[in-house]
């Protein structure tokens, strides 16, 4: 009696659903770490959003209070010019377990939704600020009297790193 054999060429073999199966797992890969990476810098740039509207609101508090009350925070700030601000930076850290004078210069930027850990995102950021007062001199050294510079800066961690915004503003006796 004759053999029959069949010859279906038709499907694939283990070999090429293997294969198939390494490269789809590469491109997987590359599309979860892209979205690691997107997730984490979307919510570093949270963050500075975050600071950015704190700056301004702090800004608005000082302008709001009387005159004469715009000082130091904290009072603990040695003397420098206005051009040795960019170490105020130096005293705003919101992990150094100290707590500034005045409750409204620090507190936690708050999320929604949970943070996720194995993104590096937590659901609540400590931030802390720092400002230091000066009687206000025009570029030219003329003292304007009845006006003084205030830089602020704002500080908060992100991934173990300190990160900070700062913001110079002029305040003006009795308003504009």
């Amino acid at each position: 009696m004759a053999e029959t054999v069949i010859s279906n060429k038709k499907g694939f073999t283990l070999v090429e659903v293997l294969v198939s199966i390494v490269v789809m797992a590469v491109v997987m890969l590359g599309l979860a770490y892209a979205y690691i990476v997107t997730a984490q810098r979307n919510y570093a740039d949270l963050l500075r959003q975050k600071g950015e509207e704190t700056v301004s609101a702090t800004m608005e508090r000082l302008r709001s209070i009387p005159f004469d009350n715009v000082t130091d925070e904290p009072s603990s700030l040695p003397s420098m010019d206005v051009e040795d601000t960019q170490h105020l930076r130096d005293y705003c850290d919101p992990a150094d377990g100290t707590t500034p004078d005045d409750p409204e210069n620090s507190g936690q930027f708050v999320y929604r939704s949970g943070g996720s850990s194995q993104l590096g995102i937590a659901s609540a950021v400590n931030w802390e600020t720092v400002y230091k007062v000066f009687d206000t001199t025009s570029g030219y050294g003329v003292d304007l009297p009845g006006t003084k510079t205030v830089v602020l800066t704002i500080c908060w961690r992100y991934r173990d790193k300190l990160m900070s915004i700062s913001k110079k503003t002029v305040i003006q006796e009795g308003g504009l």
